[in-house]
């Protein structure tokens, strides 16, 4: 599958990376159909981090669910879910706790994990045609059917603060561009499956 790989500082490119896929029975596969490029992912592509080269980044993801493990009973197959920054578990104390963002089973040793982001465990980001997502009975979130309601009727409108939609293949220029602050470079949402 094509994705968004960080290759060292400013140097992120689209390349073929190993299928996302079921591996758990709690797992959940999601086809990406949007992905943010957001601030937090220019920590990364300037170099302010120890993010390992070969990592795919993002973690501001939207999609379709493609696959579920055996043990997932929360979404379905063709539920369009949407994917917070942070992965839990749901059953730890912390996240009964509803601290989420500090899961201890996810990423042991630390507190919190993230999708494609440095530091914080070992997930790949969504920038890309396919995520795998590990805990899927607590870390995919089905879309609200009030907003999607709000926003179908034209009543809502939040996609007035995206400034740029552009097909994974153009991610390199627009990293760039949004680092370097280019005029009405101010939100850019990546579409893998376009």
């Amino acid at each position: 599958m094509k994705a968004i790989v960080h290759h060292g500082p400013r140097d992120i490119r689209v390349a073929n990376v190993p299928d996302a896929k079921i591996e758990r029975p709690t797992d959940v596969l999601v086809k990406i159909s949007r992905a943010n490029i957001c601030g937090s992912d220019l920590h990364m592509y300037e170099g302010r981090t120890d993010v390992e080269k070969g990592r795919v980044l993002g973690h501001e993801n939207l999609g379709q669910v493609v696959a579920v493990g055996q043990a997932v009973d929360r979404v379905r197959v063709g539920d369009w879910v949407c994917l917070p920054f942070n992965i839990s578990c749901g059953f730890c104390e912390n996240c009964e706790r509803g601290q989420t963002g500090f899961c201890l089973t996810v990423n042991p040793g630390n507190a919190g994990d993230a999708y494609g982001y440095a530091g914080m465990g070992p997930y790949q980001g969504g920038q890309a045609e396919y995520l795998g997502v590990g805990a899927g009975q607590t870390n995919v979130k089905a879309h609200n059917r009030r907003l999607c309601t709000l926003i179908h009727r034209g009543i809502a409108t939040p996609s007035f603060i995206v400034s740029h939609e552009l097909p994974l293949d153009e991610a390199p220029d627009a990293y760039q561009r949004f680092d370097a602050r280019e005029d009405g470079w101010t939100k850019v949402v990546l579409k893998p499956a376009a």
